[in-house]
Parts: C-alpha cells; structure tokens; sequence
C-alpha cells in the first residue's frame, strides 16, 4: 500500500533540529518506533511532517491509499497539543480527499484518548496498549470501535531503516536465565509515579538484597531512595544478575522495562494495572510475569519466589517465548495492513 505518514514534532530548538531529526528517521525507537516499523515492513510509506502535508494539492494525496498521523495527547498536561491537533484537522477539512483516515495515539498512559469531536474525523485509531474494558473510554459507540491496538519499542532491539527486515527476535537478547545471581530484587528508573516512591521506600525498608533506587524528575527526593542511572551495559548485567525485577508503573502503565525483561529472559514482577491492557503480545499473569496487590502481596510474592527458583526460571522463560513470537514487525505489520485494506 502507499501510506502518507505524517510525523509528529518532537523537537524543540533549531540547535537540536538536525541532528535529531536524523536519528528520528534512521532508527525505529520510542514511543511509535515498533508500529513504524511494522508499517513500513510492507509498505510505501512518504514520511512528512504536518506543516507541509498541509500545503500538498489534493491530487497529490489522492495518489496514496491510507493517511497515517502520529499524534501524542495528554490528558495530564493540559490542552496544548489537544488544541494544535484540533486546529490541524480544520486546515486539513479544506482539502477535499477520499484518502482514509488513520491516527495513531503513542502515548504513554492507557486512558489518554482524543475526545469524540476528533475521533469522529478518523477511520480508525491505533493506540498504544489501550484499556481490555472499552467501556473505560468516554468515546461513543462507533468512535470505541475505532480503536486497535499497538504498543511501544524494545530499546535493546536497533531497528533501523537498513536492518529492520532482518532482526529476528530470537536472535536479539537472553533466550536462557542466568544460573548466577548477585540480588534478590532490583529496580531503578525514574521517579514517575508515587508508586514507585512507595515501592522503592519499602524493599530499602526490608530484609531483602534490594538493588536500586530512582532518579528524580517530578519532586526532591530523599537520598536514601536516589540512585544514579546506570549505562546500557551495566543496566543489563544488573537485570540479569537480579533474581526478581520489579516493572512498576511510571507515566503510563507499561513501560519500556516491560519489553526490556522479557528481552532478557528476566523474571518479571510487576503492577496489577498490566491486567488491564490490550497488548499485541499473547502474555497472562502467572505464566509470563507475576503481579503483586498491595505492599503485603509485594514482598510475600518476592518471598515466594526467591524460595522457588524453577518456577521463577520457567516463568522467565515463558514471558521470553512470547517477546519471540509476538515482537515481530512482519507479524505486526500484517495485522495493522489487515486493518488498513479493510478500509479502501
């Protein structure tokens, strides 16, 4: 199919612009990066930025099959971007075109949706690991029925423009856990969420080998709960050599660390709220990763597992298995051209 996609701004300064812009379009990464490799796996795709789709003739985009915007919305931090997408969409209304519809929504947080008023000008809407139960959304019948599923990108998997239809998943990574261990439990991110806070505070608190801690980014934090960021190498190493890792929530419900142990071969325990989420992934708490209820649950289940190591290396081994099968830009992008032809 021939796919105008259109990019979304994510720099800020003249400074930054080039180099930047560069690596944006090289390499496959972030929050868009597994859905735009999966899209361009089978596709033409034209990549252009708002700004000059605008100025494009109307015979122009008739030429391409499916229009595609990348488009971050958040609810939290006001109507800023809310507004300039809002105000888009009237400067693209004048152009006459038949083209179908598409947006994509590769935020951060399951719940950050785009009101009825702009969902009604898509045809269908792909978003980053939304809510199982539609029925969450405050979107009417014919707009929840809009919405699909992708997700984000696995940092430790390089796609870029010149490898992406080589990388295997099973090639890239652990396929076996480690048989040697330095921590019980470990966790080190940045401070996104009070859950984190809370957690983080409480394995400093108890009898366990915890490794960790966070970097601040919303508030000061006490030094005890402080830790530096580690480099790719050695963030690695601790991954591997920790028995269990914790994949809390930050800004959204899933995060990148979700992708990062499975790609490890890593035992996984993690926020509830993952329960909740449609992923492109076939995984199921207790098979693939384990969650935890509350403070008590926390460290009765980190008890547990400690204590049983088999089932914590098969557990790790499933949640492997299904980071091979389901993180796959053929396999994905099959599915979202599925989506797409059903629409011409």
């Amino acid at each position: 199919m021939k796919i105008i996609y259109v990019k979304r701004r994510i720099i800020d300064t003249f400074w930054r612009k080039v180099p930047k812009m560069l690596r944006q379009w090289y390499y496959f990464w972030g929050r868009e990066g597994f859905f735009r490799a999966s899209l361009h796996y089978q596709n033409e795709i034209t990549e252009i930025p708002f700004s000059k789709l605008k100025r494009k003739p109307s015979d122009w985009i008739s030429k391409y099959d499916v229009i595609v915007f990348d488009f971050l919305f958040n609810k939290q931090k006001g109507e800023t971007n809310f507004a300039a997408l809002r105000e888009g969409l009237k400067q693209l209304k004048k152009i006459p075109t038949d083209v179908p519809r598409v947006l994509l929504v590769a935020n951060d947080a399951a719940f950050n949706l785009p009101d009825n008023e702009i969902m009604d000008y898509f045809d269908i809407v792909f978003k980053r690991e939304p809510f199982k139960d539609r029925s969450k959304y405050s979107l009417s019948d014919k707009n929840v029925e809009k919405i699909l599923p992708t997700m984000i990108s696995c940092h430790f998997v390089p796609a870029s423009r010149l490898n992406f239809k080589k990388i295997q998943p099973a090639e890239s990574g652990f396929s076996e856990p480690t048989g040697e261990f330095e921590h019980d439990v470990s966790f080190i991110g940045t401070e996104t969420s009070d859950e984190r806070i809370k957690v983080v505070k409480t394995l400093l608190e108890s009898d366990y080998n915890f490794f960790g801690g966070l970097q601040e980014k919303r508030s000061e934090l006490p030094e005890k709960l402080k830790a530096k960021r580690l480099n790719k190498k050695d963030y690695i190493r601790t991954i591997r050599n920790s028995k269990i890792n914790l994949a809390l929530e930050g800004c959204g419900e899933f995060t990148y660390r979700h992708l990062e142990l499975w790609w490890a071969c890593a035992f996984m325990l993690c926020s509830p709220s993952i329960n909740e989420l449609e992923l492109p992934l076939k995984v199921e708490d207790g098979v693939h990763y384990v969650t935890y209820k509350s403070k008590d649950d926390l460290l009765d289940k980190i008890g547990y597992y400690l204590a049983h190591p088999e089932e914590r290396k098969q557990i790790a081994l499933n949640g492997r298995r299904a980071f091979e099968e389901g993180y796959n830009f053929e396999k994905h992008g099959a599915y979202i051209n599925r989506q797409l032809k059903a629409l011409t």
